[in-house]
């Protein structure tokens, strides 16, 4: 079941392997994929920013989504890219620069136009969310809080980076407070990026069950990801 309405078919096979914020790191991402060479993928967003080379690590996300072997859940970070870049608003551009968007511009000026493709491709096929089916019942996958019931309507609206409002997106931007408002219908549990952790951990809540997922991989040099058919949580170094 997929949410947020992105403008692509996507069949993931059971179980995909769930990668939150990876932050330009490419070096971290290329392990995961080399580890887990023939599964698919969730990506929770924030891509971009802070990073040694976020061009590269939106292209490879973005050549998996296009291969239909990967979705990409939208973050907070691409959420000021395209308001900000593409739609021109200014609020959004100057949070975007102050929040590693001056070194991302950086990293695409010698790239010509790969930046507004990518934005293009960013926004034609990211999620709001997204639901998986796995062994263990579907789970939420999402980049911060989860969604207020109230945008769960937005699945059918194939504009949804548009037309946003911002009392309704704490799914990008809200890291506290993740299990606020409870799991969709049938939902099992909730994985999240956007909050950094010192240890990626799975939490009781009487909402349900949620793990948040996000390591800080830039500060830190760790990224972990989760293994949906198993429930393991498998971290990599950057000095691995």
């Amino acid at each position: 079941m997929a949410e947020g309405a992105a403008d692509c078919e996507c069949r993931l096979t059971l179980s995909p392997i769930i990668v939150p914020d990876l932050h330009g790191e490419y070096e971290l991402l290329q392990q995961v994929l080399a580890r887990f060479p023939e599964r698919d993928y969730v990506f929770l967003g924030d891509l971009v920013d802070r990073g040694p080379d976020s061009p590269s690590t939106v292209q490879r996300v973005l050549d998996l989504v296009l291969d239909k072997r990967a979705i990409l859940v939208l973050g907070n970070h691409e959420d000021m890219w395209i308001r900000g870049a593409k739609y021109q608003h200014m609020d959004y551009f100057r949070c975007w620069l102050q929040n590693g968007g001056e070194a991302t511009l950086k990293q695409y000026e010698p790239l010509g136009r790969t930046l507004p493709d990518h934005i293009e491709l960013i926004e034609h096929h990211a999620y709001q969310w997204y639901t998986v089916q796995t062994p263990h019942g579907p789970v939420l996958c999402v980049h911060g809080s989860r969604p207020h019931p109230s945008v769960y309507g937005w699945a059918d609206d194939p504009q949804h980076c548009k037309h946003l409002s911002r009392h309704a997106d704490a799914h990008l931007w809200q890291g506290n407070g993740v299990s606020a408002h409870p799991l969709p219908e049938g939902c099992a549990y909730s994985v999240h990026g956007h909050l950094p952790q010192r240890q990626a951990r799975w939490r009781d809540d009487p909402s349900g069950k949620y793990l948040l997922l996000d390591t800080g991989p830039v500060k830190s040099g760790l990224l972990s990801v989760l293994d949906t058919h198993d429930l393991n949580i498998h971290t990599f170094s950057r000095n691995d």
